[in-house]
């Protein structure tokens, strides 16, 4: 038997929430979830998106990198209150001076942490899950899609004309359902 009866019912439990966390979400009606108790700092209230779940997660790194710090800056205070106190007795002098250096570890461990995560990539710290649409072609053509105006079959290079668009900055991706503005009507001829 690998798990205890308690650990099978906590193991069960959290399967459970999350099957019912999932099911929610995957319902798609648009809610937002009020905390009944917020993170210091955050918001208190957290929209039913992908989104809101990243800065919920947002919110909790910060809040658990700052509780460590907090953690760590009072155990040195109470190592130093017991090296104060132990009155030259070594055992006591001993536990003072670990908890000291213990502190001094996990204060440097938890902005280690941040610090390498940042080092690899900053983006790794900074919680903005963005995932840009698809952009796939039709069914049946080979071609990908482009917005009007971009590609070789425009209007405007078919009169002769150059199209408006410039090639050194990318083609923005359309944010939601919204489709992309026409192009600009060809100039009159005279």
């Amino acid at each position: 038997m690998f798990m205890s009866n308690k650990q099978k019912t906590v193991f069960f439990t959290g399967v459970m929430c999350a099957v019912l966390i999932f099911t929610l979400a995957a319902q798609g009606n648009a809610a937002e979830y009020n905390l009944l108790a917020p993170l210091p700092g955050g918001s208190a209230a957290i929209e039913d998106s992908p989104e809101g779940f990243v800065n919920y997660l947002s919110q909790l790194f910060w809040f658990l990198l700052s509780a460590a710090a907090i953690l760590a800056l009072v155990m040195l205070v109470v190592g130093g209150v017991q090296y104060i106190g132990s009155a030259g007795n070594t055992s006591v002098l001993g536990d003072a001076k670990s908890r000291i250096i213990n502190a001094l570890l996990g204060l440097v461990l938890a902005l280690a942490a941040w610090l390498i995560l940042y080092t690899i990539n900053p983006d790794l710290v900074d919680f903005s899950l963005v995932i840009p649409p698809i952009n796939t072609a039709p069914t049946g053509s080979s071609e990908p899609t482009q917005p009007p105006g971009s590609g070789p079959a425009s209007p405007s290079s078919a009169q002769g004309t150059a199209p408006a668009t410039s090639s050194s900055s990318p083609t923005p991706i359309n944010e939601g359902d919204q489709p992309p503005a026409p192009p600009p009507p060809p100039p009159p001829e005279t």
